[in-house]
């Protein structure tokens, strides 16, 4: 996967409104993307609403919505927009913990329905945080921040949330590392957390070796760069981050690439 930037086809489609993009004929299958929605801070959705774009961009033969579980352009006003027959539902989180396997499908009407019908329209598909090409996404990222550095000098540090509320967050992160780790690109991929140890401040304080901070977030709000700000003013001037992994232009081309 290129670090260079994506030049997507355009497609015929009009902006009904935020987050949805609807072709002139509309089509039999529609794609809907699912984030939970900024949780403050200086978020807003601007960024799942471009990744939307994007991603409609790529797929001409489809209709592309977003929505969020948390704040305008709720799951069920975007729903109630989309007439097609058939609705693929891409959740944007990072892992498939309680918002994915139980939020998402209780708000889809899946959790203790009979209607054949309605389990028949929507398929959730993997979450973007295990995707397989996840790894070489963000093998593209620490390429960009590293300039002319070479990467088999270089570790990387993926800087995430975690949970004090459950252990699937860091699973999946820890699950992530070693799959990076097994490209063979870096030296050590480690992790570290806001929310729970190890943590990220004292993890960035102690870099001894060159190190690339990759921010494992899906948005720019209360739980994106701000939330690593601080931690980021101790980072040693051998080292550098990379930008938001959610946010990069990469990740448009990782989602129509799994629908694809």
């Amino acid at each position: 996967m290129s670090g260079t930037r994506l030049h997507f086809p355009k497609a015929p489609a009009t902006k009904v409104a935020a987050g949805l993009f609807r072709k002139h004929s509309e089509p039999e299958t529609g794609l809907l993307i699912v984030a939970h929605g900024e949780r403050g801070g200086k978020g807003n959705n601007d960024g799942l609403a471009q990744l939307t774009e994007a991603v409609s961009l790529a797929l001409p033969e489809l209709t592309v919505c977003s929505a969020v579980l948390n704040g305008e352009q709720s799951l069920e006003d975007v729903l109630s927009r989309m007439r097609n027959e058939r609705i693929l539902v891409y959740p944007y989180f990072l892992s498939d913990g309680y918002f994915v396997r139980t939020v998402l499908p209780r708000r889809l009407g899946l959790s203790q329905t009979r209607c054949s019908a309605l389990k028949r329209r929507f398929k959730i598909l993997k979450p973007f945080g295990l995707s397989d090409m996840l790894p070489d996404l963000i093998t593209s990222l620490v390429r960009d921040a590293a300039g002319n550095r070479d990467l088999s000098a270089l570790d990387v540090l993926i800087a995430a949330h975690g949970s004090t509320s459950g252990p699937r967050p860091k699973d999946c992160t820890e699950a992530l590392a070693a799959r990076l780790q097994a490209l063979g690109t870096f030296p050590a991929v480690r992790c570290a957390y806001i929310s729970e140890p190890p943590f990220l401040e004292p993890a960035i304080e102690t870099l001894h070796r060159p190190t690339v901070v990759v921010p494992l977030f899906a948005g720019e709000g209360a739980h994106g760069i701000e939330d690593i700000a601080a931690a980021l003013k101790a980072l040693p001037e051998h080292s550098c981050v990379t930008g938001i992994v959610g946010n990069s232009v990469q990740a448009a081309q990782l989602i129509a690439s799994s629908i694809q």
